[in-house]
């Protein structure tokens, strides 16, 4: 069998060093930072704070990570990025989208014109921007087409949102009130009977007397 040969020897340990470094984040796959749900403009910066894990677990924002954010103002992609400390080193990134604030443009009511006039300019009016942003438009609204007596729908048309300083419109997403009319009425017609005269007892002429009609439109008769 095996020599025992300790007995022989003098055994003397020595210290050493375990040296544990950090694991960087950069391109680890187990390090996963859980997706946010698009956010509204609001006119300020936002600062969703995700779920980052390490596999299975659950980090801690201040002990394992800190998080910087850019492009969180305006609506569009922005960026997050986790910055390793503590037991981690590197950064990774994640995104999260900020989307437009709905601008309610709202049609007056009783717009309406006579049968045969040309449409007026359709108003309006609108809510819905962040304090201290000013909203301006370009173009107008429209309405369903036609000429006849009737109600038609009012309808965005070609109204458009433009810049302003702090107002950006990329920002906003013009919503319309849905179901406002604008109203045609009868237009006035006005039948004169001509004056006319004859002896007495002569038989009335070929076209005696007769009307006169005034407010056709459209070159109607």
């Amino acid at each position: 069998g095996p020599t025992d040969v300790t007995g022989n020897y003098v055994i003397t340990t020595t210290k050493g060093t375990l040296t544990i470094e950090d694991r960087s984040i950069a391109n680890d796959p187990s390090l996963t930072i859980a997706s946010i749900a698009d956010l509204v403009y609001n006119g300020q910066l936002q600062e969703p704070t995700p779920v980052v894990r390490d596999g299975g677990v659950t980090l801690t924002e201040g002990v394992d990570y800190t998080l910087t954010y850019s492009n969180n103002i305006n609506a569009g992609k922005a960026t997050i990025t986790v910055i390793g400390m503590g037991n981690y080193s590197g950064t990774k990134q994640a995104f999260f989208t900020i989307v437009p604030k709905s601008l309610r443009v709202s049609p007056s009511a009783d717009q309406q014109k006579e049968y045969g006039d040309s449409d007026p300019e359709l108003s309006y009016s609108f809510s819905g921007e962040i304090t201290g942003e000013t909203p301006t438009f370009t173009n107008g609204l429209s309405r369903a087409q036609g000429e006849n007596v009737g109600i038609y729908e009012i309808n965005q048309g070609s109204l458009s949102l433009v810049d302003n300083g702090s107002f950006k419109a990329s920002n906003y997403e013009i919503v319309m009130t849905t179901g406002v009319g604008f109203n045609i009425t009868k237009a006035a017609l006005t039948i004169t009977a001509n004056n006319d005269s004859k002896f007495v007892a002569q038989a009335d002429v070929n076209g005696y007397a007769g009307v006169l009609y005034s407010g056709f439109k459209f070159g109607e008769d």
